[in-house]
């Protein structure tokens, strides 16, 4: 079951972007306006329980296909931490995040990231249909 499903219509972050030479109080910035977007996104939802675990599921929509990045290349973790301060995981560790499946899709109107709770990975891969036509 697909417990919470988030989409931040931003153009997602990378590591390389991170990472790329940036000043700590850049990548600060950075992490800070992703962790209010992620928490505004969460109270968008509603949704105000804790879950005991949850796999997590994240897709990079990048509309076009130029420079689209590796799935490994991901940037995610200050949702991650959004989500734990808002009390619906008690901790990131591998207690509490059984797993990550990662994907990018480009076959998509808009820039945006999505992330997803689930505490089944076949809910998870259904709804993000890995081939990238689906979503």
């Amino acid at each position: 079951m697909i417990h919470l499903h988030l989409k931040i219509n931003e153009r997602p972050v990378t590591w390389n972007t991170f990472y790329s030479g940036r000043h700590w109080s850049k990548r600060k910035a950075l992490r800070d306006r992703w962790h209010m977007l992620a928490l505004a996104a969460v109270m968008e939802s509603g949704f105000d329980r804790q879950l005991p675990w949850a796999f997590v599921g994240v897709r990079m929509n990048i509309r076009g296909k130029r420079h689209v990045p590796d799935a490994s290349n991901v940037w995610f973790k200050a949702i991650e931490d959004a989500i734990v301060e808002r009390g619906i995981l008690q901790d990131d560790s591998p207690e509490y995040v059984r797993a990550v499946i990662i994907t990018v899709r480009t076959e998509c109107d808009a820039d945006s990231l999505e992330f997803v709770l689930a505490d089944d990975t076949g809910d998870i891969t259904r709804l993000f249909a890995l081939n990238g036509d689906s979503g």
